[in-house]
């Protein structure tokens, strides 16, 4: 399959990272308040500038920020800064989409339940304003606690939620707009035992299929890869993959789709040395046959090596694989 084979080998893998973390000067240190703080997913590209989300900061409840670049050097803008409470999402844990110039994203908490909310930002005459589209009401019949950002396919959005549902194991959901008016829809709930439970991440989408991890669940109860076909209105999930923990466990990142239709993540523990993996999920030849799981790489922490993948990867030239830890390195806290 052409050079992303390549990625089999962790020594490319390492490389990967090394020569990344080479090339990567801090553009931004956040202050806290009135700042943002935190930022826990990547930024988003639109134009020329970078836009995401701080978990704390602004004034206190997180915030959405711009990145600009001019000549050479970058200003930070807060967009906008969240209130929580019962009017207002609060802790935006997720990424952005970028949808006709406006920012879409989800809150972790807050809202009319406590329980999370979708929003929106717009522009203004140079004026940014929110508007939560969604509040997320928790329960059997509703997702609660999105962590994970959205997806936008089709002019629809997905997105996942960590608890909720009729088995309170989480969800995958779509939200769509007919005029003003915004409609939500749980197409998936998790079941917990064989099943997957608790998304963690954000999903993907590849021939109208949608994948995504969930953190825990699956056979061993180490987290599962998921696939989501639509058909006739419905949606068919199917677990493709239960880590079982020596070959990687809970999945904190999603997953992105290579050549072949091979899909690439990593695991936030498990592997040889327990600090984490990163993994390759081969699509089946015949009907008869199951997707393929290979450890690219196994991370092993301390000073020679990243650990506890907390997001996944995406794929550069050539097929190598780029991602990020939260710990391990020469210095500790974390590597990319």
């Amino acid at each position: 399959m052409k050079s992303i084979r390549v990625l089999v080998s962790a020594l490319t893998l390492q490389s990967a990272l090394i020569s990344l973390h080479a090339q990567s000067p801090v553009i931004y240190s956040f202050g806290g308040d009135p700042d943002g703080a935190n930022p826990k997913r990547s930024v988003t590209l639109s134009g020329s500038s970078l836009y995401g989300t701080t978990v704390y900061g602004g004034s206190g409840d997180g915030t959405v920020f711009q990145l600009t670049s001019s000549s050479g050097s970058w200003s930070e803008t807060v967009l906008y800064s969240f209130a929580g409470g019962s009017g207002d999402g609060s802790e935006p844990d997720g990424n952005l989409v970028i949808s006709g110039s406006s920012p879409y994203g989800t809150t972790s908490e807050g809202g009319t339940s406590g329980l999370g909310t979708v929003f929106r930002l717009k522009d203004t005459s140079g004026a940014w304003t929110e508007s939560v589209i969604y509040n997320f009401a928790g329960g059997t019949g509703d997702g609660s606690y999105p962590y994970a950002g959205l997806l936008l396919s089709g002019g629809v959005f997905y997105g996942t939620t960590y608890y909720g549902g009729t088995y309170g194991a989480g969800t995958v959901f779509s939200l769509s707009a007919s005029g003003n008016t915004w409609t939500e829809t749980v197409i998936y709930n998790f079941g917990g035992a064989g099943d997957g439970a608790n998304p963690h991440a954000p999903l993907t989408v590849s021939s109208g299929v949608l994948y995504g991890t969930t953190y825990n669940g699956g056979a061993s109860g180490d987290g599962t890869v998921f696939s989501l076909t639509p058909s006739g209105g419905s949606w068919t999930e199917a677990v493709l993959y239960s880590f079982s923990g020596t070959d990687g466990q809970n999945p904190h990142g999603g997953v992105v789709v290579g050549s072949g239709g091979v899909l690439y993540g990593t695991t936030l523990q498990g592997g040889s040395s327990s600090d984490g993996t990163a993994f390759s999920l081969t699509p089946p030849v015949s009907p008869s046959t199951t997707w393929t799981q290979t450890v690219l790489h196994n991370f092993t922490g301390g000073t020679g090596d990243g650990a506890e993948l907390r997001a996944g990867v995406v794929i550069g030239a050539s097929g190598v694989l780029y991602g990020v830890t939260v710990a391990g390195g020469s210095s500790g806290p974390s590597t990319h």
